[in-house]
């Protein structure tokens, strides 16, 4: 089973523009579809979502701004979007990003670079994606967790918290975050395996906090083994 072509939907009002954009993106191995306007590019691509959108700015239905504002709006922040503009000023610059492009590709275009700078966008937007599927996975794990969880950075400051259940904890959450735990002075009085001293700080915070404990009610004859199932 052959893997679908990745597919650019390339919207301009010149003839010329689209013969040479498509001629571009198809040499460097896309499938491309083509739309004369904003109007018919909002329809194509409700018809057919497209994997990149490349928008001339200068349409006299709708221009490229409009159409990169409705297509963010629908489709999402993942879908590159490039502005092709012979408008190459800061203001022009910034109105097509506030209108949620990617990137913007100046005129007079090279063309040779055109299959790089596609690839490029979608190299970039898998990452965000496999990136946001790794966040969420890691929060399902995180709310499956019935234990009270702080993070701690490595000079042991709280930096964020997990909490089911607030009541586990002495104080509210938020009084923790930014306060340092003295983690060297921990971790010397713990008394078990190697493995158990390898615990990550969040877990060490656990321990403490969840029994309502400073950093000071540690003696040096007390262990984690009081508060972890080790």
């Amino acid at each position: 089973m052959t893997a679908r072509a990745t597919t650019v939907l390339v919207v301009d009002d010149d003839e010329m523009a689209r013969v040479l954009m498509r001629a571009a993106l198809v040499k460097a191995g896309f499938q491309v579809r083509l739309a004369c306007g904003g109007v018919e590019a909002l329809a194509a691509f409700r018809e057919e979502a497209a994997d990149v959108v490349m928008l001339d700015v200068e349409m006299p239905d709708l221009d490229g701004h409009q159409v990169c504002e409705r297509l963010r709006a629908e489709a999402g922040e993942q879908l590159p979007i490039v502005m092709v503009t012979g408008i190459n000023d800061l203001q022009s610059i910034e109105r097509a990003y506030d209108a949620g492009a990617t990137d913007f590709i100046p005129k007079p275009i090279q063309w040779g670079l055109i299959g790089h700078r596609v690839r490029y966008l979608l190299r970039a937007a898998q990452a965000i994606c496999d990136l946001q599927t790794a966040e969420a996975r890691n929060a399902a794990i995180l709310n499956a967790i019935p234990d009270l969880l702080f993070e701690l950075d490595s000079e042991g400051t709280y930096i964020d918290y997990h909490t089911p259940r607030s009541d586990l904890l002495a104080a509210p959450p938020e009084v923790f975050l930014g306060k340092t735990i003295a983690l060297p002075a921990i971790l010397g009085h713990i008394d078990t395996t190697d493995d158990v001293k390898a615990l990550s700080f969040g877990i060490i915070a656990l321990a403490l906090m969840a029994v309502g404990l400073g950093v000071g009610a540690l003696g040096s004859g007390m262990t984690l083994r009081r508060f972890l199932k080790v």
